[in-house]
């Protein structure tokens, strides 16, 4: 995940937005949309079979790219929630220290977002880099609880990225009719719509 890169484009997405005059609810709708989509493709890829990502080098880069992205959404006041909590959260799990996590308030502390088997499958693909030369001791593997799951499970669904819906309220009528469209607008022929 490249946070410059993809910073980039939704910030060009931004600066369309903000000179079409889109209402702010709108904005903020489209960017939770966008990253919640980051949010469950990026994780579906760093545990999906092989598990290249998990490592403590791409841990750090994917919880700088988190903090990129979130600092960038902060700074155009847009409020996006914890849209990006699983990378975080994955990200964390893989820099701390692996036997914490056995204990549950641990888990419930730093990976609240993560069910007990993606923890588990973040572990598991966990490897040895250059930034960390030690695997995940299999006691700790063994001392989480071990539930039967299907590996797709697994997975972030992503149908629930649905097409935003958007709801405005309707213009008090009266005020709508005090408002009046000057005439050189209004015989236009794109402009017909505006004849009350």
């Amino acid at each position: 995940m490249n946070a410059s890169h993809t910073t980039k484009i939704i910030n060009d997405l931004y600066v369309e937005f903000q000179a079409g005059y889109v209402y702010s609810g709108v904005t903020i709708q489209f960017f939770s949309h966008i990253f919640r989509y980051i949010n469950h493709h990026t994780f579906n890829a760093l545990i999906a079979p092989g598990g290249k990502y998990c490592t403590m080098g791409s841990s750090i880069m994917l919880k700088m790219a988190v903090s990129e992205l979130e600092e960038w959404a902060q700074s155009k006041s847009l409020n996006i929630g914890n849209e990006l909590a699983t990378l975080r959260q994955a990200a964390d799990i893989m820099i701390m220290n692996k036997a914490s996590l056995i204990e549950e308030s641990t888990r419930k502390e730093v990976c609240s977002t993560l069910t007990i088997q993606q923890v588990r499958r973040v572990l598991q693909l966990y490897h040895p880099d250059e930034y960390d030369k030690e695997s995940v001791p299999a006691s700790v593997l063994k001392a989480l609880p071990e539930t039967s799951v299907r590996s797709e499970d697994l997975f972030v669904d992503t149908s629930v990225i649905q097409r935003p819906n958007f709801y405005f309220e309707k213009p008090e009528v009266s005020l709508w009719r005090s408002v009046k469209a000057p005439d050189m607008i209004v015989e236009r022929k794109e402009f017909q719509f505006l004849k009350i």
